[in-house]
């Protein structure tokens, strides 16, 4: 039920009960009307706006988690980003040490995009060149990994990664 609503009903509830109390106990309706509407109107409000208050504690606690969630996600993308960006500037380099820092740059990433850049400077080098060794090292660390692990954030996910193993 929808909080506006909610409070229209708890209002209109105690007007009827007012009413019936007045009627049932014959009290007069001059007291009814000094005491009983104001102290049921303030009741009223005062549930209102604990309802309100709890409602804007939920969203700003969800708001929380999901700006800790897509910070941590572009975080993490920037990094991976900036690393590719190192990678890129090595490896067009001339000069073959700036090469061989820019594929041990990969392996400090993680995923299908290292190995698959590894698996085209191997391809693109000779087999008998250092970088072509490198490269096959790099591949070999991904495929022994596998990458089939989930990365967990939070506990939510691992309670999810559990359910799904």
């Amino acid at each position: 039920m929808e909080l506006s609503s909610l409070i229209l009903l708890l209002a209109f509830i105690t007007i009827i009960a007012t009413v019936i109390f007045t009627h049932l106990f014959s009290i007069r309706l001059k007291y009814v009307q000094a005491w009983g509407v104001p102290i049921s109107v303030a009741f009223i409000g005062m549930l209102g706006s604990y309802i309100v208050v709890l409602e804007e504690s939920k969203s700003r606690q969800a708001l929380a988690e999901l700006d800790r969630s897509l910070t941590q996600r572009i975080s993490t993308e920037d990094r991976e980003i900036k690393i590719l960006d190192i990678f890129m500037a090595g490896i067009l380099s001339r000069y073959d040490k700036n090469k061989e820092l820019a594929l041990r740059v990969l392996s400090s990433t993680d995923g299908k995009i290292a190995e698959n850049l590894a698996k085209a400077v191997a391809d693109s080098e000779s087999p008998d060149s250092k970088l072509h060794t490198l490269a096959k090292e790099i591949i070999k660390k991904y495929k022994d990994a596998g990458n089939s692990f989930p990365v967990v954030f939070s506990s939510k996910d691992e309670l999810a990664a559990k359910k799904i193993c």
